[in-house]
């Protein structure tokens, strides 16, 4: 006989995990014992299921996303690098709200994942799962940071910027075995819109590498490693600043960051371009025994400008293409140097192809001034079409063209132009050579010497992530006027370049091929879900909107970050 019945969900804990079952226990001949049970299934499983059914049920819930994966994967990056620390040992700011490495860091990452004016910083934060990492941000801070973060730049003087990044360099040799041995340097500069007040001095006329001549500039010098292309420490200059000038300085301060590192120069091998030589820059780097691959201008060796692709010994780089060389000795900046002459075909190629299409356009422009012109007013003296299609034609295109002016009947000019193929073909084919000089020895071949010349594109394509690349840090538009915030702005965004970097190194350690694009977009699917029942009643979820998003929540291990109270 069976009285008194009770039904209740019970809870199995099975090898760390718990799962649930519908129990009925009633007392059967006096005695309390289970008569019925029914398996549910996992606990998380079936909180989910009636998570579900709740939604279902309700007709008064909202649901909102906010950003997960790409940041909180950047600030595990951050983490493990320990630049929250490293920035806090070479600040001084009393302690009071947020720390200056807090700002720095939230500015690094709003930098890769949506720049914003400093005025819209904080709304992005209200969107912004790191909120939740920083326990110091109060909605007060948080409706201050707008005008606080840029603020915070001014504790990083051009000291501080060099301690912190030799104390980075040092963690990625320690904690991501980055390979130093092979560095590059490059000097570009940035158009910007600042008029510079009093006291400003980087924001200043210059050459522009990208032909905004009229615009202020600013310099930037970057040294990055060929391992991975990892920003180690920069420069921000004037933009009136010459590269060879730069260097001449610029070139210590690399000498003294490898000894702060305890690398011996002579097992370090820097590579540069012709824009940054003088004899005063390689009076230093002799002395120091730092090892170097530079280009020098085919100007300065003007004797092997006859040479063609039959002077070069055949050889194929890493890459499969076929590039020719020829080796010389030669006294360049009061020593003897090792000079290596590379042909490459292709380049000449481009180099005919470009010229000829140069030179057909000067032609066709020749054809339309006089279309209308000639024998009018002062286009009836042969003397003046002559001068002008000299004029028109200038002095490195003349000599590929034969022109001619006559007078034919009622005295009227004509005149012919046409091309001088056999100089033409006798000349570019002398195209397509770059001088390249090392003061690596013979044991290093021509081919190991042109191979890490040609990985320049490294420091090429570092800038083009502060520039034009998909996965832009932006440099632009600089919403800053005074020269620490426009240093602090440029310096967040080559750490933003370098968690970047940094997070595609990991993820190639077990996804080898895998982009930055893919990855970027990988973790852009990993969101979370705020469900709103009432205003004290709101769950929170993650959503992983791709397979791709799945397997990278699993291997960085992102679900350590959430908590389902925030």
């Amino acid at each position: 006989m069976m009285i008194g019945i009770v039904v209740y969900v019970e809870k199995k804990v099975i090898e760390g995990k718990t799962y649930l079952y519908l129990v009925i226990k009633a007392r059967v001949d006096g005695k309390v014992k289970r008569v019925w049970q029914k398996y549910l299934g996992p606990e998380a499983s079936f909180q989910e299921k009636a998570e579900t059914m709740k939604l279902k049920l309700s007709d008064n819930y909202s649901i909102t996303t906010r950003e997960f994966g790409l940041e909180i994967a950047l600030w595990q990056i951050a983490e493990e690098l320990k630049l929250h620390q490293i920035i806090e040992d070479f600040t001084s700011k009393r302690s009071q709200g947020m720390a200056v490495s807090q700002y720095l860091v939230l500015s690094t990452i709003n930098r890769v994942i949506d720049p914003m004016s400093k005025h819209q910083i904080s709304s992005w934060l209200d969107r912004s799962y790191l909120r939740s990492c920083i326990p110091q941000i109060e909605d007060t801070y948080a409706e201050r940071l707008s005008m606080a973060h840029t603020n915070h730049f001014q504790y990083l003087t051009d000291e501080a910027i060099l301690q912190i990044q030799q104390k980075l360099t040092n963690q990625l040799l320690l904690k991501f075995d980055v390979k130093m041995d092979q560095l590059f340097y490059d000097p570009t500069n940035f158009y910007t819109y600042i008029n510079p007040g009093e006291g400003n001095e980087l924001a200043r006329h210059g050459k522009s590498k990208e032909g905004r001549n009229v615009l202020n500039l600013i310099g930037l010098s970057v040294v990055c490693t060929n391992d991975g292309g990892l920003p180690l420490f920069h420069h921000v200059y004037p933009g009136n600043v010459q590269d060879a000038e730069l260097f001449k300085t610029q070139h210590q301060t690399i000498l003294d960051h490898l000894h702060r590192l305890d690398l011996n120069p002579t097992d370090v091998t820097l590579v540069f371009d012709k824009g940054n030589i003088s004899e005063d820059a390689f009076a230093g780097i002799d002395k120091s025994g730092l090892q170097f691959i530079c280009t020098v201008r085919p100007s300065s060796h003007k004797d092997l400008h006859d040479l063609t692709e039959d002077d070069f010994q055949m050889i194929t780089l890493p890459n499969g293409k076929n590039v020719g060389f020829k080796e010389y000795s030669r006294t360049i900046h009061s020593q003897e140097r090792r000079l290596i002459v590379c042909y490459d075909g292709n380049r000449q190629q481009w180099y005919e192809k470009n010229k000829l299409a140069k030179i057909e356009k000067k032609i066709q422009s020749i054809h339309t001034w006089f279309e209308t012109r000639l024998n009018t007013h002062k286009w009836r003296s042969k003397e003046n079409v002559e001068e002008k299609i000299e004029k028109m034609m200038g002095k490195t295109f003349l000599s590929y063209v034969h022109y001619k002016v006559e007078e034919v009947e009622n005295e009227e000019l004509i005149y012919e132009l046409s091309m001088d193929n056999n100089y033409f073909d006798s000349e570019v084919a002398k195209l397509g050579k770059s001088y390249l000089m090392t003061s690596h020895e013979p044991d290093w071949t021509a081919e190991k010497v042109i191979w890490l010349y040609r990985q320049q594109y490294t420091v090429e394509k570092l800038f083009s992530y502060l520039k034009d690349h998909p996965q832009a840090v932006s440099v632009r538009p600089i919403y800053h006027h005074k020269d620490d915030s426009v240093r602090g702005h440029i310096f967040s965004c080559l750490l933003g370049v370098l968690l970047l970097l940094l997070l595609k190194r990991k993820i190639n350690s077990f996804y080898p091929s895998m982009e930055l694009d893919d990855i970027c977009r990988g973790l852009e699917d990993i969101k979370i879900a705020d469900i709103a029942f009432s205003e004290s009643d709101i769950k929170h979820k993650i959503i992983k909107n791709s397979s791709l998003a799945s397997q990278l929540f699993t291997k960085l291990s992102l679900e350590q970050y959430f908590t389902e109270e925030t």
